[in-house]
């Protein structure tokens, strides 16, 4: 299968700061909506927004080819997503911005961690060198 989007080196790098950026903006706007809005709402709308514009984009590829258990394997990401999100967003309303990002952000280090477990074998030394820059910065 061809890749309707194909991305050289610098395309996806660049694709990949610019969604750290906009993540880790995120935070301090999210911050800023909870002091007058509730995490629920807070949700609502960003999921809704969300909706919409991946309706837009997707609308000729979304209803191609949907069978009911795609839907319930949505439903089902869709809930966790939410759960996981609630807890996010109640932790930035209770903590600084600096202290729910660098929690958030361990899964820089987490993941290689598992993998490793996973798979019973180390990480490179680069992937660790990286793994404690993460964790002391």
């Amino acid at each position: 299968m061809n890749n309707p989007y194909p991305l050289n080196i610098k395309s996806a790098e660049a694709l990949l700061l610019s969604v750290i950026c906009v993540r880790a903006t995120s935070f301090c706007f999210s911050k800023a909506c909870l002091a007058t809005m509730s995490a629920n709402a807070l949700l609502g709308v960003r999921f809704t927004i969300a909706f919409f514009l991946l309706l837009v984009v997707f609308s000729g590829r979304i209803a191609r080819g949907i069978r009911p258990a795609d839907v319930a394997k949505g439903c089902c990401f869709g809930v966790l997503y939410y759960l996981v999100m609630l807890c996010e967003s109640t932790g930035l309303k209770t903590e600084s911005t600096a202290t729910a990002s660098f929690l958030e952000n361990t899964a820089i280090v987490i993941v290689p961690l598992l993998s490793a477990l996973l798979s019973r074998c180390l990480p490179s030394k680069r992937t660790m060198l990286f793994s404690l820059f993460a964790l002391v910065g």
